[in-house]
């Protein structure tokens, strides 16, 4: 059994992430991030971490530039308190630059994770998990895996037990 101020708050971290989704990303509302977010969100993406709301309404105002006809759906949400996950998927025309690549004018479609970590009633962290196939539509290469910078013999095994 539920214990009832648990699903108050799954229903209330579920809201925040809803209106991020809704309002700052679909309808462009970046000032809406303010009232969403603590003032010293961490903000992790797949070029280092953000800290604070005004870093995190820049690097969304500059994906919102990049793809000006940009769509989002929401797949999946699941909450666990103070946990958010939502699998979204997305698609838009890269217009302007987009992770150091010039406009292309290429359609791309998308699919991320994003978690959102909630605190005191706000969304104090947020870690992006976007697909590798972002990358190739941009034209960029596949990022090198970790695994490629070890010898094999330096390599873990996988060792299972049945």
């Amino acid at each position: 059994m539920e214990e009832p101020g648990r699903a108050t708050t799954a229903n209330a971290d579920e809201r925040l992430v809803r209106r991020f989704i809704g309002e700052v990303l679909v309808a462009r509302r970046l000032e809406v991030a303010a009232e969403l977010f603590s003032q010293d969100v961490v903000d992790h993406q797949a070029g280092g971490a953000r800290h604070g709301v005004q870093e995190l309404t820049k690097s969304v105002r500059g994906f919102l530039r990049a793809f000006p006809d940009l769509a989002i759906a929401v797949n999946v949400m699941a909450v666990v308190p103070p946990i958010t996950m939502a699998w979204l998927s997305w698609h838009g025309t890269h217009e302007q630059s987009f992770l150091g690549v010039p406009a292309t004018g290429r359609r791309v479609s998308a699919g991320c994770v994003s978690i959102f970590r909630s605190s005191g009633g706000r969304l104090a962290e947020r870690w992006e998990f976007v697909d590798v196939s972002t990358r190739k539509q941009l034209g960029l290469p596949r990022p090198a895996s970790p695994w490629s910078q070890l010898s094999s013999r330096d390599r873990p095994l996988l060792r299972v037990r049945w």
